[in-house]
């Protein structure tokens, strides 16, 4: 993923994910960050809804994962306090 918000391995996020062919944003209510290379990241999900469950079983059914890193504008991430 990508963002502006400065990260570091360990921290732990709220995600609001805009899945191709969803038209509602799937929210993940935990994940942890594992690395973080400038401003791209990549995140372990820790707590998922059964419906981000869903949706996010259904994105990897069709095969479909973005080729660049998701944007700032199809995801915001913020750290949990």
């Amino acid at each position: 993923m990508l963002s502006e918000t400065a990260l570091a391995p360990g921290d732990e996020i709220a995600i609001s994910l805009r899945l191709p062919h969803q038209r509602v944003s799937t929210f993940i209510d935990r994940a942890t960050v594992r690395w973080v290379k400038d401003s791209v990241f990549g995140v372990e999900f820790s707590l998922l809804s059964p419906i981000a469950v869903t949706r996010l079983g259904k994105c990897v059914i069709r095969g479909i994962h973005p080729s660049p890193p998701l944007s700032a504008t199809d995801t915001s991430a913020q750290p949990l306090r």
